[in-house]
């Protein structure tokens, strides 16, 4: 023996809409055209009915043109047409273009009405005007920074800088080089010569007198034994 029971379910479709404002990225000058966009989209799984859409300006900027459906443009606000059915999945864009004729912060306010779903919708973005050219925070210089050349001396680059440090090391290294220094054979010639003027030993602990001749051998074989 089976038993089976149904159930039945009903599903109520019903529209859901959505608005999305999108304001200009960033401050805009005074006078220049600043554009904001209203969506409006029915995420439902009903045709919404009966929408009806404003928008509203702060004191200061004013709409100049409208674009995605019919209105009517007064001081400060836009007025679009209702719309009489939004289906399910689909949505409508309008864009407005404002300019803005005092700096500061202005408000930009969007309303959307749907009175069988008993729906009111708002979305309020501010934008920022100035007067003139928005000037970049100057780059700080840190403290560890190169030491500015003085007035009238050239500013090399850092490549040609260390290829001239290098070339007057490289000078003063071989300078230092060619510099004559004095050996120890220059130093016991000097001594010899000195001994056969004055007439005394180069070897004074020796008892052995010693002949200029002696001398001359003494100097060649320690010349020979600095050049081995």
């Amino acid at each position: 023996l089976q038993v089976s029971t149904a159930v039945a379910t009903n599903v109520e479709a019903m529209a859901d809409l959505t608005l999305d404002v999108t304001d200009p990225a960033g401050p805009v000058p005074v006078g220049k055209e600043a554009v904001y966009k209203m969506r409006i989209h029915n995420r439902g799984s009903k045709r919404a009915e009966s929408i009806e859409a404003v928008a509203y300006f702060s004191q200061g900027i004013e709409p100049i043109s409208v674009s995605g459906g019919r209105h009517k443009l007064g001081a400060g606000q836009v007025i679009f047409d209702g719309i009489d059915s939004l289906e399910a999945g689909q949505e409508v864009v309008y864009k407005i273009t404002a300019r803005a004729d005092t700096p500061g912060n202005h408000m930009f306010r969007a309303e959307v009405h749907c009175r069988p779903l008993n729906t009111k919708l708002v979305s309020e973005e501010t934008t920022h005007f100035f007067n003139g050219t928005l000037i970049a925070d100057r780059p700080t210089v840190s403290q560890n920074s190169t030491t500015r050349p003085k007035t009238g001396q050239p500013t090399l680059a850092p490549g040609v800088a260390r290829h001239r440090a290098s070339t007057l090391a490289s000078a003063d290294s071989q300078a230092r080089q060619q510099t004559p220094r004095k050996t120890v054979l220059e130093e016991t010639r000097t001594a010899d010569r000195r001994n056969l003027l004055t007439g005394a030993s180069a070897n004074p602990k020796s008892d052995t007198p010693t002949t200029p001749y002696d001398q001359e051998q003494t100097i060649g074989s320690r010349y020979r034994l600095e050049k081995r």
